[in-house]
């Protein structure tokens, strides 16, 4: 990535802005698709890059916040505010849906675990003890992640943990490309076959998810564009749009 060069001889780099604006346009793509039917399966395999961004970014996130409590409790009331919304577009359609969560009640637990490893980082001195905690705490989330069958499932959830221990590691590309190749290709979700002359390819839908990796290892800690207007249009954005493709859709059926 170093390689990549602009005009004034610095390397090409990605704000949080930018990565916010590709997360966002690829989940409209998706929830397009999913909800809406516009479009055909291109849509859905550009939306699998939203999701890791945004588990990036709510990684990121956590590290530079500074009011921990402010972040949890506006992810926990736009989880809440959501829900319907998310349960009107899933397949089942209705207002209350125990086996499937929005997407913001998987971000939120990853949060908590994260905090939950900082504090075992913060009060372990032993590192081997250390590790055994953090991954029990790991594995817990994932089947809390499992158990309350947030979108994205306990894998999801991990992913949030993934970029968060990798951040600062000498190796991160290598341990993150590996990490999201086996939580992608095990997420739920259907596959498509590619046809390769003779051969015929079975991939995951969600292994597309990898190549968010790219616009994420540019990212180089600049935020870009910020201000509390564009804050809050990123928190009220999730249930307003699938709100207005509800609309959408429902109008199509009507005409």
């Amino acid at each position: 990535m170093d390689n990549v060069m602009t005009e004034n001889g610095r390397g090409f780099e990605t704000t949080a802005f930018q990565l916010r604006i590709i997360a966002i346009l690829a989940m409209i793509m998706d929830h397009a698709y999913k909800i809406v039917g516009i479009g055909g399966e291109f849509m859905t395999i550009v939306g699998r890059l939203a999701f890791p961004i945004f588990t990036f970014q709510i990684a990121e996130g956590y590290v530079h916040t500074k009011d921990f409590k402010s972040y949890l409790k506006k992810l926990l009331f736009f989880a809440i505010i959501s829900e319907i919304p998310f349960n009107l577009s899933a397949p089942l359609g209705g207002i209350i849906d125990p086996f499937h969560q929005n997407v913001l009640w998987t971000f939120l637990i990853g949060l908590i675990i994260l905090r939950i490893i900082d504090g075992i980082k913060n009060n372990t001195k032993n590192n081997i003890m250390m590790v055994i905690q953090i991954v029990l705490i790991c594995i817990i989330g994932y089947f809390v992640g499992n158990i309350v069958a947030v979108d994205y499932s306990g894998m999801g959830v991990l992913t949030v943990v993934l970029f968060y221990l990798t951040r600062n590691c000498k190796y991160k590309h290598v341990m993150q490309l590996v990490g999201c190749i086996i939580l992608n290709s095990l997420l739920l979700g259907h596959s498509i076959s590619l046809n390769i002359f003779s051969l015929t390819i079975v991939i995951p839908i969600q292994l597309f998810g990898v190549f968010a990796l790219i616009p994420i290892w540019l990212y180089k800690g600049k935020q870009g564009y910020h201000s509390k207007n564009w804050s809050r249009f990123c928190y009220w954005f999730y249930p307003v749009h699938i709100i207005v493709l509800l609309a959408i859709s429902y109008l199509r059926i009507i005409v």
